[in-house]
């Protein structure tokens, strides 16, 4: 679960709840697979999960060919609750005088978001890339309510959201809970089957959306991503119906849906479709180094659920 982004001219993983900053050099010569001073595949860096840290900067060894040279320069461990989350960049409209952002008027904020629907995230404090800052750089690196910017109002997700595009199967069904969580309760309340709280997956990609035909009126642009549910063990969320309606579900049902956000802060959610299922490759999109690994071979697994049964894990 590693992505990696280009912040304020330095290179970053983030992987799960770790944000690394690295540097990936090509190297000149290719040299033995593991030299001395790297430790093999299968070892975590040396005073990792320690009181004294990896001492840095540490050069990871090299599992599959030798060509490249990824060095850690910082890290943070923990910089969220969960994983998937994505980072977001903005024209800052920040005054030329902060010290985080600079004066520059190409100027950027990053935002990490958290969840994709409801829409959360949290402002980064990102040092600058371009110079020297190895070591405790990232220690501090997410800042709820910056201290240089007192008016700052704290991020809340927005109150509505707009209605999806097109209708599922599950927009037929909802769960009848207790608000107090037992089983039993003189009122339960209905809510949509799915929820209204998405997982994240994969973002983003800008799209301009169509303007009825309307040339003269500017394309608005957006970005695009991914976000999924599923019927997972740990929540176990359908077994909470009063009506005992779903007991026959299996776990690990999954299905996605696309979320459109706007480009600039606060990132409101202009468009979400319903929900939808990828298919399954084909035999013939198999091709060797290019194609899908599991074309053909993952058919067995298929979303089954409200009493259908469709072609797609």
């Amino acid at each position: 679960d590693c992505r990696i982004s280009l912040i304020k001219g330095a290179i970053y993983f983030l992987c799960k709840e770790e944000l690394k900053q690295v540097t990936i050099k090509r190297k000149k010569q290719h040299l033995p697979k593991y030299s001395v001073k790297h430790h093999p595949p299968g070892y975590t860096p040396p005073g990792y999960n320690t009181n004294g840290g990896i001492k840095l900067p540490y050069v990871y060894p090299n599992i599959h060919g030798n060509g490249l040279e990824v060095t850690l320069l910082s890290h943070c461990k923990k910089i969220g609750a969960g994983k998937n989350f994505n980072i977001f960049r903005t024209k800052s409209n920040s005054s030329s005088s902060s010290p985080i952002i600079g004066d520059s008027d190409s100027s950027y904020d990053y935002y990490l978001q958290e969840h994709p629907i409801p829409h959360t995230y949290n402002r980064l404090n990102i040092p600058d890339g371009t110079k020297s800052s190895t070591g405790t750089a990232l220690n501090n690196v997410l800042k709820r309510r910056p201290e240089w910017l007192d008016t700052q109002q704290d991020i809340v997700p927005q109150e509505t959201l707009p209605q999806p595009t097109f209708d599922t199967p599950d927009t037929v069904h909802s769960i009848s809970h207790c608000e107090d969580g037992s089983m039993n309760c003189a009122q339960p309340i209905d809510v949509p089957f799915f929820g209204e709280n998405d997982h994240g997956t994969a973002c983003c990609v800008r799209v301009h959306l169509p303007t009825n035909n309307n040339k003269s009126r500017p394309k608005k642009e957006v970005m695009v991503g991914i976000s999924h549910q599923k019927l997972s063990r740990q929540s176990a969320y359908w077994l909470k119906d009063v009506k005992k309606r779903y007991e026959h579900l299996g776990i690990d049902q999954f299905v996605s849906r696309f979320v459109a956000y706007e480009v600039t802060h606060p990132f409101h959610i202009v468009a979400r479709s319903g929900w939808f299922c990828l298919g399954f490759a084909n035999e013939n999109e198999f091709e060797e180094g290019t194609g899908s690994t599991f074309a053909g071979k993952n058919t067995g697994a298929r979303l089954d659920i409200f009493n259908d049964t469709y072609n797609c894990p």
